[in-house]
């Protein structure tokens, strides 16, 4: 059930109508002070014993998430503006050091790929759980020339014994 108020709202600030004050204090909280949903439940003055659960909530409803969308607009933070940001993030590097080479620019893999993971939960093409991959054997055909003490070392090695040894 929504908890509808209505408080007055300051110029500019329409878009947070129908908000509580909480909710008002959470929404500025996660886009202007902190990226953590602790911190900012806590800045909005929701009980300090379960913040995170208390943020999931907030996110979790349409009319929250869609006054931060506005709140983030309007301090700049356009669609345009973050897809240029992911398109750099997704183009990382970093300057490579070396007492005994001239420094020299590389790609920044670990950059890129949270910059990857987040591009994949935008466009919800990232799984929500870990996924278990089923690994299957194939047969490999070698052809090795070993004497027969090799061989019998192998088996020994492997424990067990091998077609074709």
């Amino acid at each position: 059930m929504r908890a509808t108020t209505n408080l007055p709202v300051q110029p500019g600030d329409e878009h947070l109508q129908g908000l509580t004050k909480k909710q008002r204090k959470f929404t500025k909280a996660i886009v202007h002070d902190t990226d953590s949903l602790s911190e900012a439940t806590r800045m909005a003055g929701y009980d300090t014993l379960t913040p995170s659960h208390i943020g999931n909530q907030n996110l979790n409803k349409l009319y929250v998430r869609q006054a931060i969308l506005a709140e983030m607009e309007k301090s700049g933070v356009t669609n345009e503006k973050l897809t240029q940001r992911l398109n750099e993030g997704l183009d990382a590097t970093k300057v490579q050091t070396s007492p005994t080479e001239p420094d020299k620019t590389i790609p920044d893999h670990v950059a890129r790929h949270k910059y990857l993971e987040t591009a994949l939960k935008l466009k919800d093409a990232y799984p929500n759980d870990k996924r278990t991959v089923e690994h299957k054997t194939a047969n490999i055909n070698t052809y090795v020339n070993l004497t027969p003490q090799q061989r019998e070392k192998l088996k020994e090695k492997l424990g067990k014994e091998i077609e074709g040894l």
